[in-house]
């Protein structure tokens, strides 16, 4: 599993591509891996490595979400 820091690289090079893109038709697909890679970073940071995607998809349904 890569580390936070290298999530945190991943996350803002998808972010930097969709800054180019037009907002009026934006890419969905590239936005996911951005937040995937947010995710990653967090769950990193707190010394968290999933094996795999069933194991972070758990976790993540665990943790608290605003819907603002």
């Amino acid at each position: 599993m890569p580390s936070q820091k290298e999530n945190e690289a991943k996350a803002q090079a998808f972010e930097r591509f969709l800054t180019g893109l037009d907002e009026t038709n934006p890419d969905h697909f590239v936005a996911f891996y951005a937040a995937l890679h947010r995710l990653n970073a967090y769950l990193a940071h707190r010394g968290v490595h999933p094996r795999n995607h069933a194991e972070r998809n758990a976790i993540a349904n665990r943790l608290p979400v605003h819907k603002e």
